[in-house]
């Protein structure tokens, strides 16, 4: 299987796309499917195609193969594993602007139902928030942050509370709902191909992104040292963890930051 790291190489071997069509394993009569891995190794083949379309070289060529096109849209909705399902819409929505539209229709439906389902719901999901953008990796820490916001008065996303529908969908909705991002840099963050997404999609939403250093002397490169530029961040990590007073100061510091935005 092809390192999805080195996406150039990838695409200039002849037969890298149609291997990865096959590998999709989309024939019902193929024995292929019967044997042990074949779900690990479809959930493989899709997980490269959607690191193809995060990347600026992949998009043209796989909106250009039919072929594969077909072929995540059928992954979409009937994949051997829940990660190949994922993998296929998160790239169809980098690459398909009608299955763009698609997730945006259906995160608005789950929006609309969880909205009849709580009456006290109205307030929380028509004002815009503050959406937290993070790797599991550092999900005590953004928890802790989330609580702390909110007892400022802010109205927070944050996925563990607010998933509805799928992934991508949800994603797109809170991105497209939000009034800022606050973003959690780390190594673990740039090598995640959701948390990818969800900050490119805010980047071209032209959304304003507060970055939020989890990891102690990290320096970001690539598509997210990119996106941080020389832009000013928070530090969430060490002593600032360690003490209430500590922490507390340096939310204090980011809410000056935030203002109003995001005030439920």
């Amino acid at each position: 299987m092809y390192c999805a790291a080195d996406k150039p190489f990838v695409l200039e071997h002849p037969h890298a796309l149609n291997d990865l069509l096959i590998a999709l394993l989309l024939d019902e009569t193929n024995p292929r499917r019967g044997q042990d891995g074949a779900d690990m190794l479809q959930a493989t083949a899709v997980h490269v195609l959607e690191n193809l379309a995060l990347s600026p070289v992949g998009k043209a060529p796989l909106r250009a193969h039919s072929g594969l096109m077909q072929g995540l849209r059928m992954l979409k909705t009937d994949a051997m594993s829940d990660a190949a399902r994922r993998s296929a819409a998160s790239a169809l929505f980098e690459l398909d602007e009608e299955a763009r539209l698609q997730a945006k229709k259906a995160a608005s439906a789950a929006k609309a139902l969880a909205q009849t389902s709580s009456s006290s719901s109205d307030n929380e999901h028509t004002a815009k928030h503050v959406m937290l953008s993070y790797n599991w990796e550092h999900k005590k820490a953004i928890k802790r942050l989330n609580l702390t916001l909110k007892a400022r008065g802010y109205n927070v996303w944050i996925d563990i509370e607010k998933m509805q529908g799928s992934t991508v969908e949800a994603m797109s909705e809170a991105v497209e709902d939000a009034a800022v991002m606050c973003y959690g840099i780390s190594q673990e963050y740039k090598e995640s191909t959701n948390c990818r997404l969800e900050a490119q999609y805010a980047f071209q939403q032209e959304l304003d992104m507060v970055p939020l250093m989890m990891q102690e002397d990290y320096k970001a490169k690539g598509w997210l040292g990119m996106l941080l530029g020389v832009r000013l961040w928070y530090a969430f990590y060490g002593l600032v963890l360690d003490g209430e007073a500590a922490f507390e100061g340096k939310v204090e510091e980011l809410c000056r930051e935030l203002g109003g935005r995001g005030k439920a």
